[in-house]
């Protein structure tokens, strides 16, 4: 009797003191101070805009449009996240990387644009520290404060929209992956 009471508070302890293990970490920069921030948004709803040009590397019968919403969906989603987007008009065919005031979705990247063996990447604009005005009149009222983000599509790589092509990466899957990175997550160490 006594050893199964030690067994059980010694799993107690361990249930009330370990800590969560997360898929993900949050991405974090150096402030002006060279304090680490984390790199996050100031307010939800997030907007974004999609490059309507679909790449020529991208095949399949779902639009682009349907594919990157459902993308969005999925994070919006998750119950333990607090998140929200909203779609803008569409930009125009040539949108990518910009510091623009557009939080930019693009399949229609040029071979070459990304390097080698990068599937898709997200750009931020971000503040380093709290109080600058950027070029597009946005306050930072945080170090780490995400300004703006743009996400490509490596125009080197085969995509498919309708997630069943074995010789191309599910267009979907990849969106959501770099929709994390929008919001601030970062790959974790863990393998």
């Amino acid at each position: 009797m006594k050893s199964a009471l030690k067994a059980f508070l010694v799993i107690l302890i361990i249930g009330v003191t370990a800590r969560s293990v997360s898929a993900y970490v949050a991405a974090r920069v150096l402030s002006s101070t060279q304090q680490v921030a984390q790199l996050k948004w100031a307010h939800m709803p997030i907007h974004w805009a999609l490059n309507p040009q679909r790449g020529a590397n991208v095949a399949g019968s779902r639009t682009l449009e349907d594919v990157i919403r459902a993308s969005f969906s999925t994070w919006q989603s998750v119950s333990t996240a607090n998140v929200s987007f909203v779609q803008d008009a569409n930009t125009a065919a040539a949108a990518g990387n910009e510091v623009d005031g557009l939080n930019t979705i693009s399949t229609n990247v040029g071979a070459g644009v990304l390097p080698p063996g990068v599937v898709a990447r997200t750009f931020h604009v971000f503040f380093i520290e709290a109080g600058g005005v950027d070029p597009q009149g946005r306050t930072a009222e945080f170090p780490g404060q995400v300004a703006e983000a743009d996400i490509l599509f490596s125009g080197d790589v085969l995509f498919n929209t309708d997630g069943n092509a074995t010789d191309r990466f599910d267009l979907q899957s990849v969106a959501t992956h770099e929709i994390g990175h929008l919001l601030g997550l970062d790959h974790t160490g863990v393998t």
